[in-house]
């Protein structure tokens, strides 16, 4: 079995959560991916994936430099409260992706999500060899 460096592993960690961001954002690209994966269940991946990335305050805790910014750690923290406050006011079996969207807590989840995208974009999408994309 070959090791992966620690830089490199944070450094594709941070290319998912940027992914990850993107569909949050974006209801084109949720729509896409319902199409995509016919039996995926979006409107429950969009808050389950993110625990996938982001689990608890520990875990944004070990966001740190150099693969992630301060701010880009704040932006996660702040994505993360906001995540979990929506899903606090949603039902737990949420609709169909299509009755979703457009929703006040679907607009809340994708604007929050959007401002952590912009803080990520001030650095851009890294690649996960080393560099910018």
């Amino acid at each position: 079995m070959t090791s992966i460096a620690t830089e490199a592993l944070h450094t594709r960690f941070r290319s998912r959560i940027i992914e990850h961001l993107e569909l949050i954002a974006s209801a084109n690209e949720q729509l896409a991916y319902q199409q995509a994966v016919p039996i995926a269940h979006v409107s429950n991946e969009l808050f389950n994936t993110w625990g996938d990335w982001v689990s608890s305050e520990a875990a944004i805790d070990e966001l740190a430099a150099p693969i992630f910014s301060r701010e880009e750690q704040q932006a996660v923290r702040e994505f993360n409260a906001t995540l979990n406050a929506v899903a606090g006011q949603t039902v737990r079996d949420l609709p169909h992706i299509t009755a979703f969207i457009g929703t006040p807590a679907w607009h809340e989840l994708s604007s929050a999500a959007s401002v952590a995208l912009a803080v990520f974009m001030v650095r851009g999408v890294e690649s996960e060899d080393g560099g910018v994309i």
